[in-house]
C-alpha cells in the first residue's frame, strides 16, 4: 500500500456500530451477525496488515 513514497492506510468500515444497532433497532440475531461482520473484518485488517508489513521488510 504504498504510492509514490507515501503511506496510504485504508480503514475498514464498522457496519454495524453500537449507536447504528441502536437506530436500526438490531438486535438478537440480527445484532450478533453485525458483531461476527465487524470481528471478520477487524481479523482480515490485521491479516492484511501483516502481510504488508513483511512485504515492507524484505523490500
Amino acid at each position: 500500500f504504498l504510492k509514490e513514497g507515501r503511506e496510504v492506510k485504508k480503514n475498514l468500515v464498522d457496519l454495524i456500530g453500537s449507536k447504528c444497532a441502536v437506530k436500526i433497532g438490531a438486535e438478537g440475531v440480527r445484532l450478533r451477525e453485525g458483531s461476527y461482520i465487524n470481528k471478520c473484518l477487524m481479523n482480515l485488517g490485521t491479516i492484511i496488515k501483516k502481510l504488508r508489513d513483511g512485504i515492507e521488510s524484505q523490500g
